[in-house]
This record gives C-alpha cells, sequence and structure tokens, in this order.
C-alpha cells in the first residue's frame, strides 16, 4: 500500500505523543493563555482569515501534487466559494480546471477554462487556460 508521507509522519507523531503520555503525563499539560489569545495569535475559536484562506489553497495544491485530483477539485471549490476577492483567485480557478482535466471531466475543464479567459482578460493564467482550451478544441 502506498501511503503519503504526511499521513505516515502524522501517525508517527501520534504514536510517540501517545508514548510521551504514558511516560510522563504530568508533562503534557496545557496551560491556559491569556483572554486575547497568545502573542501573536488569534483568540482560542477565532481564526485568521489571512492563513485561512492561504491554507485552503496550498492545501488544494498538495492534494493535487498527490494526484488527488477529485479532492484537490473540491478543495479549490471551497476555496473560490470563500474567498472570491483574494489575489490567487485567478490561479485557484486555473488550478481548478486543472484538477478536472486531470480527472477526465473535459466539459467541467473547458468551462472553467472559459471563465479564466472570459473574467479575467489578461493575467498570469490567461495565456495557460487559452491554450489549454485550444488543446481540447
Amino acid at each position: 500500500m502506498n501511503l503519503p508521507k504526511f499521513f505516515l509522519t502524522a501517525v508517527a507523531i501520534c504514536a510517540a505523543s501517545a508514548v510521551l503520555a504514558q511516560q510522563n503525563p504530568s508533562q503534557l499539560k496545557a496551560n491556559p493563555v491569556g483572554k486575547g489569545g497568545a502573542k501573536g495569535r488569534p483568540a482560542p475559536g477565532q481564526m485568521n482569515p489571512i492563513a485561512d484562506k492561504e491554507d485552503l489553497l496550498a492545501y488544494a495544491d498538495l492534494l493535487y501534487s498527490q494526484k488527488q485530483y477529485a479532492i484537490a477539485a473540491r478543495q479549490y471549490q471551497l476555496f473560490i466559494q470563500q474567498h472570491p476577492k483574494s489575489k490567487n483567485i485567478q490561479a485557484g480557478w486555473f488550478r481548478l480546471g486543472e484538477c478536472y482535466l486531470q480527472a477526465g471531466q473535459i466539459d467541467d475543464a473547458e468551462a472553467t477554462f472559459n471563465h479564466v479567459v472570459g473574467q479575467y482578460k489578461n493575467g498570469v493564467f490567461v495565456g495557460s487556460a487559452a491554450y489549454r482550451l485550444a488543446v481540447l478544441r
């Protein structure tokens, strides 16, 4: 079975944490932070919208790089829906089209690349989207 490296790393960390917890549980207690949260961090329960936006896009990129195209497409869709004014929105749309193309959803890929070309007119991903459309036709 070929498991992604990050999954194996997470399992190793969990196993190490369990061993440490059994050896000396008193050292693993959480210390409460002040009312505003830890210095430089949002208060508990509040997300940092900039980090959240970039994390969502980075996660989608990671999934794409792992050839998990269907899951990556869903993450790009979430990014596009939740952050339509992001400076990276054009990248999100283009990469969504790439996911569709890699997953064999040609009609969806074509519609997405058409959106990039029609919506943005110029930009980093417009030429690539136009090229993809030419190859698809």
